[in-house]
Parts: structure tokens; C-alpha cells; sequence
């Protein structure tokens, strides 16, 4: 639909309160959501990342192989490393959902009256 045709339409705002809940259950309302994964999904997530499975396939053969004050010291830094990028990942996700819940006041056209809505 051309932008002038929706102007002309809607140019003195939504004319009645069904028609403007027409509008809400048709768009629906302006919300952005931002899902946050949880805990044991992300760990999952970050566990499975090659980079720490050649991390376990390493340990496994050091400690195999008698190296266990080795592996064990990079077992320790792998989990810190671990532990530390979860926290920083849901620190994130919890942010960028705090940013999309934005909201203000704005002033709409309702039966040709001018109303502050948020």
C-alpha cells in the first residue's frame, strides 16, 4: 500500500476506540522481546565450542599420558574461562534486553484528538 494512501487514511488518526482496536489486534503491540537463554543452555552452548572439546581431548590424553599436574592446570584455567565468558554473555543478553525496553510518551491522533500515550 503507497505511503499516500495510508496518509490519507490515517492523516486525523484512528477515528474510534474499535477501530483502533482493530489496529492492535491486526499489528499487535510495539514490543521488541529479547529472549535470555538459560544458565545450563549457555553452558551447553560454550562447552560445545571446538575450541574447549580440543581442550578435553587434550586433558584427557595428558592425563593419559602422566601429565596430570598439566592438564589439571589447564583444566582449571579452561573452567575459569568458561565460567567467565557465561557471566559476560548473560551480563549482555540482560542489557540488550534492558535497551529494547524502551519507552516514552508520544502523542497520538484519536478521533481527530491529540492524546499523550506511552
Amino acid at each position: 500500500m503507497p505511503y499516500s494512501t495510508v496518509h490519507s487514511k490515517y492523516s486525523g488518526g484512528v477515528s474510534t476506540e474499535a477501530d483502533y482496536k482493530m489496529q492492535l489486534i491486526k499489528y499487535g503491540k510495539c514490543n521488541i522481546e529479547v529472549p535470555i537463554k538459560s544458565v545450563p543452555r549457555l553452558l551447553i552452548e560454550e562447552v560445545l565450542n571446538p575450541f574447549y572439546l580440543f581442550q578435553i581431548f587434550s586433558m584427557a590424553l595428558w592425563y593419559w599420558d602422566g601429565y596430570q599436574a598439566y592438564a589439571t592446570c589447564i583444566l582449571i584455567i579452561s573452567v575459569t574461562s568458561a565460567v567467565t565468558s557465561l557471566v559476560e554473555t548473560l551480563r549482555n543478553l540482560r542489557s540488550i534486553k534492558k535497551m529494547a525496553h524502551y519507552s516514552c510518551q508520544v502523542n497520538a491522533m484519536r478521533s481527530g484528538d491529540e492524546n499523550e500515550v506511552t
